[in-house]
C-alpha cells in the first residue's frame, strides 16, 4: 500500500512551516525540511508489514530515529523543543490517512551522530514490539558474572581476542576504514552495523548489510543489547559486556587499550 502524494505533500508543508528557517540557517540550501519528511514517508512505507490476519491493514513502524550531526541535533532541540512531539502527531495523521495500523503512538527520536557530516542525516524506522519479540534468543547468551547496569564499562569482546570499549555515542562497525571498528572479514559489509548509546542502554542496528546482523542466533534490524549478548557479523563473533567497575579481578582476555584499528 502506497502513501498518496497529497498526504506526503501535506507532511512536507507542515514540517517546512515548522523548521524551515532553522534548516536554512543550519544547512543553507543543502538540506530542506521536505527531505526529512520524504525520508520519514519512505521509511514508513518500506517498514510496514502485513499481519497474519488476511484482511488486516498493514502495520506501520512505531519508532523513527533521525540521525543528525551533534551540532545540528542540539540546535534543532534548542530551537524547536517540541519537534519530536509535532512529528509524532504528523506521523499518526499520515498513517491514518494511508490506511496503516499503528500498534502504539509512534516515537520520534533525534539522535546525535558524530559520524555524519553537517549536511547529512539518516532516518531509521522500526517496530518496537516486533523487534523485542525477535530478540528472543535461540542461542543462550553468555553468562557474565557481576554484570552492571551502568554503561561506563560497556565493551565488545571480538573473537575472544580483543576488548574494545564502547565510549562514543555512536560506533560504526564494518570493513571500510572510516568505521570506528574496522573488521578484516570479507564476509562483513563495508558499513555493516552501528551501535548507538541511547540514555542508559546501547542499541545495535543492522546497517543494511548483505549478510545480516545476528544477536544470539537471531537476525535483527534493531536490538537493545544486554550484557552477554553474542553478536555475529559475517564470520566475526563479538560478545557485548557491561563490566562491574568494582571488579578488580583480571579478565581472561587481554585489554586492547590502543586505537580502535583493524581486527582480524
Amino acid at each position: 500500500m502506497m502513501i498518496k502524494q497529497q498526504h506526503i505533500t501535506r507532511l512536507e508543508t507542515q514540517l517546512a512551516e515548522l523548521v524551515e528557517s532553522t534548516f536554512v540557517a543550519l544547512f543553507g540550501n543543502r538540506i530542506r525540511a521536505q527531505d526529512i519528511a520524504l525520508q520519514l514517508v519512505r521509511e514508513m512505507e518500506s517498514g510496514a508489514h502485513r499481519p497474519d490476519e488476511p484482511d488486516a491493514p498493514p502495520v506501520a513502524p512505531d519508532e523513527y530515529l533521525i540521525g543528525l550531526h551533534p551540532d545540528v541535533q542540539s540546535a534543532l532541540i534548542r530551537r524547536h523543543p517540541a519537534l519530536s512531539a509535532s512529528l509524532t502527531g504528523h506521523l499518526v495523521e499520515l498513517a491514518r490517512s494511508a490506511g496503516y495500523h499503528l500498534p502504539a503512538e509512534p516515537r520520534v527520536v533525534l539522535l546525535a551522530d558524530a559520524s555524519l557530516a553537517v549536511n547529512r542525516f539518516t532516518v531509521h524506522a522500526a517496530h518496537r514490539e516486533r523487534e523485542q519479540q525477535s530478540s528472543t534468543a535461540t542461542m543462550q547468551a553468555v553468562s557474565i558474572p557481576k554484570a552492571s547496569a551502568t554503561l561506563s564499562g560497556a565493551q565488545l569482546i571480538i573473537d575472544d581476542q580483543l576488548i574494545v570499549p564502547l565510549i562514543a555515542p555512536v560506533t560504526n562497525i564494518g570493513r571500510h576504514s572510516d568505521n570506528q571498528i574496522v573488521l578484516s572479514d570479507p564476509a562483513v559489509s563495508r558499513h555493516h552495523a552501528q551501535i548507538r548509546r541511547r540514555f542508559d542502554e546501547h542499541i545495535l542496528f543492522n546497517a543494511r548489510s548483505k549478510s545480516g546482523t545476528f544477536v544470539n542466533g537471531v537476525q535483527i534490524r534493531e536490538h537493545r543489547l544486554n550484557s552477554g549478548d553474542v553478536i555475529q557479523l559475517g564470520d566475526t563473533q563479538m560478545v557485548y559486556m557491561v563490566d562491574d567497575n568494582d571488579d578488580d579481578e583480571a579478565d581472561d582476555v587481554d585489554d586492547a587499550t590502543g586505537p580502535q584499528d583493524s581486527f582480524n
